[in-house]
């Protein structure tokens, strides 16, 4: 993707990518809907790619995100607890990945860290 910049605009995290990627992370506190949306656009950044939702106050150390098509329609699922996350895509078995020992953080963590490793910029 390159290189990148990182921006923050309320609760809203953006990145934007050398090759036209872009990444909006939001966060909202409200009730029952309180939760962390990622949203990823296609180059040029205009087109959603995919959006990842991630509801708030669920068992300690595990994340949940929601994979959804550019429709709406969920199509996969990753559940990470600790070092151990479990994909799952709509119709087909789980996969296990076990980062221990791997020196690579949690994947589900690292998505929503957004911003990590991005220079500080506009990025609409």
């Amino acid at each position: 993707m390159g290189a990148c910049m990182s921006q923050m605009m309320g609760t809203e995290s953006r990145q934007c990518y050398a090759n036209g990627y872009k990444q909006v992370t939001s966060i909202s506190l409200m009730g029952a809907m309180a939760g962390l949306t990622i949203t990823a656009y296609k180059p040029p950044g205009t087109a959603i790619c995919y959006t990842a939702s991630a509801p708030l106050g669920g068992a300690a150390g595990t994340v949940m995100l929601t994979y959804r098509n550019p429709a709406g329609t969920p199509v996969a699922t990753l559940t990470s607890m600790g070092a151990v996350t479990t994909i799952t895509c709509t119709g087909q078995a789980p996969v296990v990945l076990d980062t221990t020992g791997c020196g690579a953080q949690n994947p589900a963590m690292m998505m929503m860290m957004p911003g990590a490793g991005c220079t500080a910029g506009v990025c609409m």
